[in-house]
């Protein structure tokens, strides 16, 4: 949650040119922990979530997800034709990714995996 709209900008303008760039914010102005870019070019999107997906950005220790956006609404139409997110939550708070998904992998095949912690 340390990132900051310039920080964003600045990782994600190596792979391209930014027509928007956004830190999701809170009501006290205090970030969410997510953000959006919007790239001019869909090969620029692609680039930066192939070489930015699984790396830290600034001075957090935590693992980023990034990935194309989908709409609320979007998701909605896919979990009502393909329902296949699992919600967990009151993890241990030392709990890793591969714990997880080895205790979860009995059920089938994992496709991604991510565990959201606050700083």
């Amino acid at each position: 949650k340390s990132i900051d709209h310039k920080a964003l900008y600045d990782t994600f303008s190596d792979f391209g040119n930014i027509l928007s760039c956004k830190v999701a914010l809170d009501e006290k102005g205090v970030s969410k922990g997510y953000g959006f870019v919007h790239y001019e070019t869909q090969k620029m999107a692609d680039d930066a979530i192939q070489k930015v997906n699984g790396c830290t950005i600034g001075n957090s220790n935590l693992v980023v997800y990034v990935g194309r956006f989908i709409s609320k609404k979007e998701r909605q139409q896919q979990n009502a034709q393909n329902f296949t997110n699992v919600f967990v939550k009151n993890l241990n708070l030392n709990a890793t990714l591969e714990e997880v998904e080895n205790l979860f992998s009995q059920f089938g095949k994992i496709t991604s995996g991510v565990i959201m912690k606050t700083e």
